[in-house]
């Protein structure tokens, strides 16, 4: 939640604190990493409320709108919700969209740094430039 909370004009918080404490004889329960497929489990009745939603997002893209828009965040450069959703064959993903709509499960994001995906390429040298500092 912090990600999204922290480049938001939508997400209010008075104070961004832990919200959420776990008895050490538990787990919590992640799901993702597509809005489809956390949707699914969660009309599902078989399952509580997740507490936990994971999305990857794409690192060199967070400033672009072209594929994969804004790097998945949900938010151009603004902070701005934007309706866009990428899809790489497993399900529409948008990390804005899922922080709001699970707002009390827990953010798990994992940062794709990726030069591409398939046969695209979208950040040709990015971890060469990650590697020397520029």
């Amino acid at each position: 939640m912090l990600v999204v909370a922290a480049c938001s004009k939508q997400l209010e918080y008075e104070s961004l604190e832990y919200r959420r404490t776990v008895d050490p004889d538990k787990v919590i329960r992640f799901i993702g990493q597509d809005l489809a497929s956390i949707a699914g489990d969660a009309a599902s009745g078989y399952f509580p409320t997740p507490g936990g939603v994971t999305i990857y997002l794409a690192f060199y893209q967070f400033n672009r709108s072209s594929f994969p828009a804004y790097g998945i965040l949900g938010q151009d450069m603004d902070g701005d919700s934007v309706d866009c959703y990428v899809d790489w064959g497993a399900g529409p993903m948008n990390a804005h969209k899922l922080a709001v709509r699970y707002p009390d499960s827990a953010l798990s994001i994992g940062l794709n740094i990726a030069e591409g995906g398939g046969h695209r390429s979208w950040a040709e040298g990015g971890l060469a430039n990650i590697a020397v500092g520029a």
